[in-house]
């Protein structure tokens, strides 16, 4: 085996086996969910742990919408979500913005490294952005009272209720509350879209300690 070939498997093991796509290469049925928003949306395949889709949007969303995502890929301690059980809901999305971020931090200093004073603003626009996610899941609790096993229709009927309205309200407002977020923050800069192939490097290596976690946990609980 030449250095090159040497190389070149090195690179391969050093990537995640979860894949990353961009959430416009969303499938067409979570298109048309009413409340999907290209700007932001991000999911976490957190079933065969396969796949995360992240917003090819600017980095004052990109950051967050990443920390939270894959925070959802972290086993340890992952909450079991179940039909209409909104506390596990929310126990979970909350947990996901905490673990995320564990492992994403590091590498987020690392992307700014050259300009240091965007690192603490990238966490504190990553803070305020959380509490406005959360708040909107809170916004919820109604949706999981009515949802039925067709939860396309569900969320079509819930979208014309009081609070659909609101929360799709928040979910559309969110370009104006990230731009008024840098603004309030001095790093403007944030509003640039992002390097795709730069972040999701990034990301990548934050996967990659996510997946060894992962392998040790099941290890210990078998």
């Amino acid at each position: 085996m030449n250095k090159f070939e040497n190389s070149l498997e090195n690179q391969q093991e050093q990537e995640p086996r979860i894949k990353i796509l961009k959430g416009s290469e969303a499938p067409d049925y979570i298109k048309q969910n009413p409340f999907y928003n290209e700007y932001h949306w991000g999911q976490a395949d957190d079933i065969n742990f396969k796949r995360v889709y992240l917003p090819e949007s600017d980095q004052g969303i990109f950051w967050p919408i990443t920390a939270h995502e894959i925070g959802h890929l972290v086993k340890r301690d992952k909450i079991a979500v179940d039909g209409n059980d909104f506390q596990a809901v929310r126990d979970e999305e909350l947990r996901a913005w905490q673990e995320g971020w564990k492992y994403l931090e590091a590498y987020v200093a690392e992307y700014y490294k050259d300009k240091p004073k965007l690192i603490e603003k990238v966490r504190r626009i990553k803070e305020m952005i959380e509490e406005e996610m959360m708040a909107i899941t809170d916004l919820t609790e109604e949706f999981y009272k009515t949802r039925t096993n067709n939860i396309q229709q569900s969320r079509f009927d819930f979208i014309k209720t009081d609070s659909g309205k609101v929360i799709k309200g928040r979910i559309d407002g969110l370009k104006d509350f990230v731009r008024q977020a840098t603004v309030e923050l001095e790093a403007e800069e944030l509003n640039e879209k992002v390097d795709w192939s730069r972040v999701t490097g990034a990301v990548k290596k934050a996967l990659l300690d996510i997946e060894n976690d992962n392998r040790k946990f099941e290890e210990r609980k078998s």
